[in-house]
């Protein structure tokens, strides 16, 4: 997930500025993770999702969230609960704007604009995802008449819609497994910055499978485990940076695949955990959900759909003078094992911080990265990308979502954007050792 309430604040942001003006701005697209864009009832024109109080009141456990209608509404600018505000994208669209940027709207594009943000259904595969970001920058193309320069700034899970597009342009997952190809026509992808990214996948995400999730804590209500999953897009970003994944109770390793969808049922998770499988016996979700057969059906169609698109993205593919860039978190403690345990007859999933779980085999079930990414995920890349690297990973400060606001970051940013297009197609060769900023 992307963000909760548990660091809402009046927080006031400086804006960066560029010391001189850049002899040409870049055409920047910022991409979202999961839960970074609003979900609109069309019939109703009524936000379900970005709104401060979808957080706190979801009186049905989120439900409303799993129907098929809603559409993508405008990226998340700032989350408003009575008279506390967090700020979201905001700060990023001001900093351009205030530097000359022109934010326009991609699926409305003009001439003039060369700021969008994507605006997409996050609930969706990536690949689904990476296609409509595709069309939407060819229909761009041809609004501006010409080949268009493109410079991508991908958050969170917003990476591997970005990495897929890099590779695959606009075939879908199905054409791309049989080594079918399109590129984009008019779009020439420049640069890829990664902020805060989970290439490898995130244990958080099994947890918020397992448990669901509570963005405001204390007076907050939950969104059930079952609500999420509904949305594919977190399955295609489990993790797969790593074979031990899990632990038993005396830490040796256990063999788990995760994408069989055999091994949820055994484990009791998510739409088999005991009080899931209760709640889905109501009749409010019987309205919403599907009868236990096809909802089988539809775990194993997303697991299944998810170990091929990581698979694709795995490939080392020619990625034609596409220059990366990484901003990641290397100081917070994060989830990166889990603890499978038989009790009375059941299984039990314990994770990071849980309390049952105490002494060397706690410690064993944290990493160093930024709350949601291991560093081991944040690296998780094939070597064609590794290649295009145009400077070593700079680490900040800032938890995973909130270090995209940090001030270095969006003067990174601003930079990276601003920056003179290379003389060569070619990206330099990727420096071995990761960098920081100096302290502040």
């Amino acid at each position: 997930m992307l963000f909760g309430l548990a660091l809402l604040g009046c927080t006031t942001l400086v804006v960066p500025r560029l010391e001189r003006e850049p002899e040409e701005r870049r055409l920047v697209v910022v991409v979202p993770g999961i839960t970074g864009v609003e979900l609109v009832q069309p019939e109703r024109h009524r936000v379900v999702w970005g709104r401060g109080v979808n957080l706190l009141c979801p009186r049905d456990g989120g439900y409303r969230l799993a129907a098929a209608e809603l559409l993508p509404g405008r990226a998340i600018r700032r989350i408003r609960l009575g008279p506390i505000v967090k700020p979201i994208y905001a700060p990023i669209e001001r900093l351009f704007v205030a530097n000359g940027w022109s934010a326009g709207d991609l699926e409305r594009p003009s001439e003039e604009a060369d700021l969008f943000f994507f605006e997409y259904d996050w609930r969706r595969g990536n690949g689904e995802s990476a296609n409509r970001l595709a069309s939407q920058l060819e229909n761009l193309a041809a609004v501006r008449g010409g080949e268009v320069g493109v410079s991508l700034v991908c958050q969170s899970n917003g990476a591997l819609i970005c990495r897929y597009l890099a590779k695959y342009g606009t075939t879908t997952p199905e054409e791309a497994a049989r080594g079918r190809g399109a590129s984009l026509t008019g779009v020439r992808l420049e640069q890829l910055v990664l902020v805060g990214t989970a290439n490898g996948g995130s244990l958080r995400v099994l947890q918020n499978l397992n448990h669901g999730r509570r963005y405001v804590p204390w007076v907050g209500r939950t969104f059930q485990p079952e609500l999420f999953a509904t949305f594919e897009s977190l399955f295609q970003d489990l993790p797969i940076y790593a074979d031990d994944l899990f632990l038993d109770s005396t830490g040796e390793p256990i063999t788990v695949d995760l994408f069989d969808p055999e091994t949820w049922e055994r484990y009791g998770w998510s739409i088999y955990a005991e009080e899931a499988a209760r709640r889905l016996g109501r009749p409010a979700a019987r309205e919403v959900f599907p009868a236990p057969a096809e909802r089988r059906a539809n775990l194993a169609q997303r697991l299944d759909r998810a170990r091929r698109l990581r698979a694709l993205l795995d490939r080392d593919v020619d990625l034609d003078g596409l220059r990366y860039f990484s901003i990641q978190n290397d100081r917070v403690p994060t989830a990166a094992r889990a603890v499978l345990r038989s009790s009375g007859g059941r299984w039990e999933t314990l994770f990071f911080g849980d309390p049952a779980i105490r002494g060397r085999l706690a410690r064993r079930l944290a990493s160093d990265g930024d709350g949601h990414a291991t560093v081991a995920s944040q690296q998780w890349l094939p070597d064609s990308e590794r290649a295009a690297f145009a400077e070593p990973t700079w680490y900040v400060d800032g938890a995973h979502f909130e270090m995209i606001l940090e001030p270095e970051v969006l003067e990174r940013l601003l930079q990276i954007g601003a920056a003179p297009r290379e003389p060569s197609d070619r990206p330099p060769t990727r420096p071995e050792t990761p960098s920081r900023p100096a302290a502040r």
